[in-house]
């Protein structure tokens, strides 16, 4: 009959083996969140940009929906923090353009061009009044 003992050790080794592994995967993910210059970051943050400009910054796109209008091009690589350019108007038969915004239910929130700026990837709304 075998000593019990090495049975015993060896499962305390594999534990051990197994914890620490689990450390080390941890330490990964958690590394993973961290930026170069050592600020922590959450990865929900970093999931929501497109990617970053040649220096690390945050770039993102504005997605235009005409909601039923002419195709509108989205804008991409739109730094963190930056206006954008407002699109030429799109068309749509029997009405007329009434300009972007956040919203696509209310329309209350509109996209000022000269004022808002970009934080995150956003897509804008055509609102249409029927003419």
């Amino acid at each position: 009959m075998e000593n019990a003992t090495p049975k015993r050790e060896q499962m305390i080794m594999m534990r051990k083996s197994l914890f620490t592994l689990g450390l080390l995967c941890g330490l990964a993910l958690a590394l993973t969140a961290c930026s170069l210059d050592g600020s922590l970051k959450s990865l929900r943050e970093k999931a929501r940009t497109d990617s970053n400009d040649s220096v690390g910054n945050p770039v993102y796109t504005v997605t235009f929906d005409s909601n039923g209008g002419t195709a509108v091009t989205a804008q991409t690589g739109v730094a963190e923090g930056s206006k954008i350019t407002a699109p030429p108007g799109p068309a749509k038969e029997g009405n007329i353009f009434g300009g972007w915004y956040k919203d696509n239910s209310t329309f209350l929130d509109e996209w000022v061009f000269d004022l808002n700026t970009v934080t995150a990837n956003i897509t804008l709304y055509a609102k249409w009044i029927a003419s």
